[in-house]
């Protein structure tokens, strides 16, 4: 992997003291969540808010409705708190949570991933609670440029609108020293879920499909998913292919940084013409451009102002998501371009610099709460 060039760690956690964050999670996530991040986070405690049962909504599968002794507690939090702050604008539990900051003046803040009115969004009861929510709501955190607009085209006025990209630990994600081996490795990335919707066997027979213009070319899998089987089924009969499981997140730097090029060629998800799902800018994409890495992917990152190397160039780069063997000739055309590598890692990295700045984001969110 080579030696890496390390920042200085931000100092705005270490100012922290006794802080609590209490989450909508059972005591095992929270948990899990204290040990994995545990190194990180240091003084700041994840207290869980005890899910006893669920009750699933007829044709819901992951909008469950919440017990009362759950919404009794989460009740109990919201008075000692100094604000509420939800992640999602349709949930039950979002919904009930913005109830109660109304019923007690607390600030409730929104933060928005959303980019597009989903069929979920749009139909009883989520638009109802969708509703309410954006009627309280004193702070809309848009964590993307699409997010934003989705929110003005919802009627949000844009003095309520905070664009604020949720940034990765930069004490973790930074670029690896350049060396002479690294200029010359052909390494694609992939992180993430291993579901058809991120492309990843798109992405697996777009690999295949170059290999014989790139023998060296080396393609590592980190996630974990539904096609999982499907990924270690390809590693068995591809030397060339490593699979290296669910690596721990304070790992996931160097894993970043034995890369030359990350690719996550996500497909919308639809039935037939109406669109369920489509790509935000997710966490993979953050880290991967926050450690120099040229990306490949669809044309949304445009929108938010990261070039995808998938565009760059013109038509001898244009990423057609559903086509592998257009991917194919994305992947080896960069593969034997390091210039063009180079500068557009570049690219990425400033980016990141200019928007994943932890220290900066948390003055402006400082900035905003002490106006509501």
């Amino acid at each position: 992997m080579g030696s890496s060039a390390r920042p200085a760690e931000a100092a705005s956690l270490d100012e922290w003291q006794n802080f609590e964050i209490t989450l909508a999670v059972s005591p095992q996530r929270a948990d899990w969540l204290n040990q994995e991040l545990g190194a990180y986070l240091r003084r700041i405690k994840i207290k869980p808010l005890p899910i006893k049962r669920a009750i699933p909504i007829p044709g819901a599968k992951n909008q469950p409705l919440r017990d009362g002794a759950t919404l009794k507690g989460l009740e109990d939090e919201v008075k000692k708190t100094d604000f509420v702050q939800i992640y999602t604008l349709g949930s039950y539990l979002g919904y009930h949570a913005s109830q109660l900051a109304k019923r007690y003046h607390k600030p409730l803040i929104t933060e928005v991933w959303e980019t597009f009115i989903s069929p979920w969004l749009a139909c009883p009861p989520y638009c109802w609670w969708a509703r309410e929510v954006m009627n309280n709501t004193a702070l809309f955190l848009a964590r993307t440029k699409r997010s934003g607009r989705l929110l003005q085209q919802l009627g949000v006025p844009a003095h309520k609108i905070l664009i604020a990209y949720a940034s990765p630990a930069s004490r973790l994600f930074f670029p690896a020293q350049k060396t002479q081996e690294a200029s010359t490795n052909n390494v694609i990335l992939f992180s993430g879920q291993l579901v058809k919707s991120k492309g990843i066997l798109n992405l697996i027979e777009a690999f295949e499909a170059l290999q014989n213009e790139h023998p060296q070319a080396k393609l590592i899998i980190s996630g974990f998913g539904k096609e999982e089987h499907l990924v270690q089924e390809k590693v068995i009969s591809n030397e060339q292919i490593e699979f290296i499981g669910n690596i721990p997140y304070t790992a996931m730097g160097d894993v970043y940084r034995s890369g030359t090029v990350f690719c996550s060629p996500d497909q919308p998800w639809k039935i037939g013409p109406i669109k369920m799902w489509e790509e935000m800018v997710p966490w993979t994409f953050r880290e991967a451009a926050a450690c120099g890495l040229p990306i490949i992917t669809g044309s949304w990152l445009v929108e938010e102002g990261l070039q995808s190397a998938a565009l760059a160039g013109g038509a001898n780069l244009t990423n057609k998501k559903e086509s592998a063997d257009r991917l194919a000739k994305t992947l080896s055309y960069l593969l034997g371009q390091a210039r063009l590598r180079q500068e557009l890692g570049g690219k990425a990295l400033i980016w990141a610099r200019e928007n994943l700045n932890p220290t900066k984001e948390e003055e402006t969110l400082q900035l905003n709460l002490s106006k509501i």
